[in-house]
C-alpha cells in the first residue's frame, strides 16, 4: 500500500516533466543544459540554476534591521529557540523592536518571522540570545515569508532604493534590482562589523604574571534543575549531562584572548581525573592553551562557625567553611608561584565572605572575585569585568 501511494504521488511529476520536455522546442531561447556546472548556471540564469538544484525558495525573504537598547530599554519580543539555530518570533511587545516597526513599516518584524543572526553570530541560538542580553546595539538578520514591502500598506515600497521586480527565465540579470554601491556605507559597515567581533584584535601573548582561578559548576556549566549541596558546593543531581554552555566557554576564551592569562582549575572537578580531563578537552577544543595546573585540596577549618557555637546554622556554616577552604587553596597556589602579579577567581559562590574569617596569611578574595550567577554561568559582562581587573587592578595584599 505504501509503495502504491508513492507511485501515485510520483506519477504526476513524471507527466508534468514529460509535458515540459515536449514543449521545450517551442521556446525562443533554449534553456542552459543541466550538464553545465552549477557555478556557470548561476552566472547565466540564477532562477534556472536554483530550480535545477531544487533550492528555489520564492516564499522566503531576508532583511536586516538595527535596534538600539540604550537606556535599559528591552527588546520587546517573545521568542522560541528550541531548534538551537534561530529565534522564532512568537509575539512582538512594547519595546525597542516595536519602536523599529513604527518607524520602518516596510521592514516591520512580526510574529512568525525568524531571527537568524544577531550582530553577525548565527547558527547558535544560545549565543544569539546572550548577545541580545548584553549588547546595547543589535544588528538582526530576519527571515520572513512576507515580502518586506508587504509589511507596509500593501502598495509596495516606493523609496528610491526599492528593488525592481525580478525578471523570469534566462533574461534575468544576476545584478537586477540591486541598489547602487555606496562606498561610505560599505566602509562604515565593515568598521562596525570589526567592532562587534570580540576576537577581531590579535590575541595577547600568554603571560605568566596573570592567572584565572576557574570554577566549573555555575561558571562554565549552568546549574539548572534539582541540585544538592556537597561540602558546601551546590551540585546538580544529574551529573550525566555535563555539557558546558557554549556562551560561557566563549566568554572565558575572550578573557584569555584579551589578557593572555593562564587558567588554574579551582573547581571540585579537579578531584576526579575523568572530570579534569573533560575540562582540558573542552578548553583545547576552542583553542585555549593548556591549563597551568590546579589548586591543592585542603580540609575545612572546624572552628569556622556561623551562629552560636552551641547551636550553629549548619547549612551556612558548611558553606562558609567551604568558601574559606577555597580561599586557602588559592593562596597556597599563589605562594608556590610568586611570579603571579594579578589574578581573578571566577566562581558562583561569594568567596569574599572568606575574608571575614581568614587566617593572617590567606589572601583577600573581595577585590579579585568575579562572581557569576549559577543558573546563567559566565557571561560576557562577567568576562569584561575580569579583563578590567586583570589589566587595570593589582591584587590587594594581605
Amino acid at each position: 500500500e505504501t509503495k502504491q501511494r508513492l507511485c501515485r504521488r510520483a506519477s504526476p511529476v513524471r507527466r508534468r516533466g514529460a509535458m515540459a520536455f515536449a514543449q521545450a522546442p517551442k521556446a525562443t531561447q533554449p534553456l542552459p543544459s543541466r550538464s553545465v556546472p552549477a557555478s556557470v548556471l548561476r552566472m547565466m540564469a540564477p532562477r534556472v540554476a536554483k530550480k535545477a538544484a531544487g533550492i528555489l525558495q520564492s516564499d522566503s525573504f531576508e532583511f536586516t534591521i538595527f535596534v538600539n537598547l540604550a537606556g535599559g530599554k528591552s527588546l520587546g519580543v517573545d521568542v522560541d529557540w528550541v531548534d538551537g539555530k534561530s529565534l522564532f518570533i512568537k509575539s512582538v511587545m512594547p519595546g525597542a523592536l516595536d519602536d523599529w516597526n513604527l518607524k520602518n513599516e516596510s521592514k516591520a518584524v512580526k510574529a512568525g518571522d525568524r531571527i537568524i543572526a544577531v550582530n553577525g553570530y548565527s547558527g547558535n541560538a544560545s549565543i544569539m540570545v546572550d548577545e541580545c542580553r548584553i549588547s546595547p546595539e543589535l544588528e538582526l538578520l530576519v527571515r520572513t515569508k512576507r515580502r518586506p514591502a508587504e509589511s507596509a500598506s500593501g502598495n509596495g515600497d516606493s523609496s528610491p532604493t526599492a528593488k525592481k521586480p525580478r525578471l523570469d527565465g534566462a533574461t534575468e540579470s544576476l545584478y537586477a534590482g540591486m541598489p547602487a554601491p555606496d562606498p561610505e556605507k560599505d566602509k562604515s559597515g565593515g568598521q562596525r562589523a570589526k567592532e562587534l567581533d570580540i576576537f577581531s584584535e590579535p590575541a595577547v601573548p600568554e603571560s605568566q604574571r596573570l592567572v584565572i582561578f576557574l570554577d566549573i559548576d555555575g561558571v562554565l556549566r549552568k546549574l539548572e534543575g534539582h541540585t544538592i549541596a556537597i561540602n558546601g558546593e551546590v551540585l546538580p543531581l544529574n551529573m550525566h549531562g555535563r555539557a558546558f554552555a557554549p556562551e560561557a566557554v566563549r566568554a572565558l576564551k575572550f578573557i584569555v584572548h584579551r589578557t593572555g592569562a593562564g587558567i588554574v582549575l579551582s573547581s571540585e572537578w579537579r578531584r576526579n581525573n575523568t572530570l579534569r580531563e573533560e575540562v582540558a578537552t573542552a578548553l583545547r577544543a576552542v583553542g585555549l592553551p593548556p591549563m597551568r595546573g590546579s589548586t591543592a585540596v585542603f580540609e575545612a577549618r572546624e572552628e569556622v562557625i556561623v551562629g552560636k557555637p552551641t547551636a550553629p546554622d549548619r547549612e551556612a556554616t558548611t558553606l562558609l567553611r567551604w568558601e574559606e577552604r577555597r580561599a586557602r587553596e588559592i593562596t597556597e597556589w599563589l605562594l608556590e608561584h610568586p611570579g603571579v602579579e594579578r589574578w581573578v577567581a571566577l566562581d558562583d559562590i561569594d568567596l569574599s565572605r572568606a575574608d571575614e574569617v581568614r587566617l593572617p596569611d590567606t589572601r583577600r578574595m573581595t577585590r579579585n572575585l568575579v562572581r557569576t550567577t549559577a543558573d546563567e554561568g559566565l557571561s560576557m559582562s562577567n568576562a569584561r569585568e575580569a579583563v578590567e581587573r586583570l589589566l587595570k587592578m593589582a591584587e590587594v595584599g594581605s
